[in-house]
């Protein structure tokens, strides 16, 4: 809620189109993910962006998505801060 983009009204369920002149239709959840955090802290932003609450609500009601389940045989530290540390087992 207190974000620097829901200052400027970007909301939950809206469709990212265009961030600083990089097209974000095409790419995936991950790839929209990694270029975001990637961005210098501080620096302006331009963000294209379209309403589509109702149907990111019919996404999430339904259960559709990029969720999967991995059960690990090995324990894992990240090594950078886009990784994920697990635990043998998890």
């Amino acid at each position: 809620e207190d974000s620097p983009a829901a200052k400027e009204g970007l909301e939950e369920g809206d469709q990212i189109l265009r961030v600083n002149n990089v097209d974000f239709t095409n790419i995936i959840r991950e790839e929209a993910v990694l270029f975001l955090l990637d961005l210098p802290k501080g620096e302006e932003v331009t963000i294209l962006a379209q309403k589509k609450k109702d149907v990111y609500r019919r996404i999430v009601e339904s259960d559709v998505g990029d969720s999967f389940y991995i059960r690990t045989h090995f324990e894992y530290e990240k090594e950078s801060p886009y990784g994920l540390s697990f635990n043998k087992g998890e």
